[in-house]
């Protein structure tokens, strides 16, 4: 018997940061390299001095390409029609 392949959900235009968070658990990234990733994008694509703590909840479009161009895309997505290069 062949395995099944379950549905692939296109990556959503923006996310809250806690869903991109859960969204990478479950594709083997630990939740502190997520954190970084994401905070170091946020921090530069929005000029946050390093001196300052990013407690950004939302994440923006351009900020969440990024982080798909480095990490790649999470387990159960595909590329959606906002990330045709």
């Amino acid at each position: 018997m062949e395995t099944q392949e379950r549905e692939l959900k296109p990556m959503p235009y923006a996310c809250k940061k806690s869903q991109l968070q859960a969204w990478y658990l479950i594709s083997g990234y630990n939740e502190k390299e997520i954190r970084l990733g994401i905070n170091a994008i946020i921090a530069d694509k929005r000029k946050i001095s390093a001196l300052t703590r990013v407690t950004v909840k939302n994440i923006r479009h351009d900020e969440l390409k990024e982080f798909v161009k480095i990490f790649g895309l999470p387990e159960g997505f595909k590329k959606g029609k906002y990330y045709e290069d």
